[in-house]
């Protein structure tokens, strides 16, 4: 069996947006912009960015599809700020879990 992976996108209030991939599909450049657009999408649907939270602050590590120009130059155009965190299990942005670890 082809293991299946999950991007989730959450905050302090719990998770916001989540894409289930189909198996072995990877994240590229292209992809992650297209979650970050979704992301956008359900932030106003939810109603959590408010005038009082206009900014969503994402904690990066370096992976490429999180760093690539085409991300980096969208995510600024909709006055997003990156952070870049040496401690990738503290961030709030995106996380890949696998399946595998249900089978356990």
């Amino acid at each position: 069996m082809d293991p299946s992976f999950c991007s989730v996108f959450g905050g302090i209030r719990g998770v916001i947006y989540y894409e289930l991939l189909k198996p072995n599909e990877t994240i590229t450049g292209d992809r992650y912009l297209l979650q970050l657009i979704r992301l956008s999408r359900a932030l106003k649907k939810n109603g959590r960015n408010t005038a009082k939270t206009t900014k969503v602050i994402l904690l990066h590590d370096n992976a490429r599809p999180h760093v690539a120009k085409p991300v980096k130059r969208t995510w600024e155009r909709c006055n997003g700020t990156f952070y870049l965190t040496a401690y990738p299990d503290i961030a709030l942005q995106i996380t890949t879990y696998s399946d595998l670890w249900h089978m356990a």
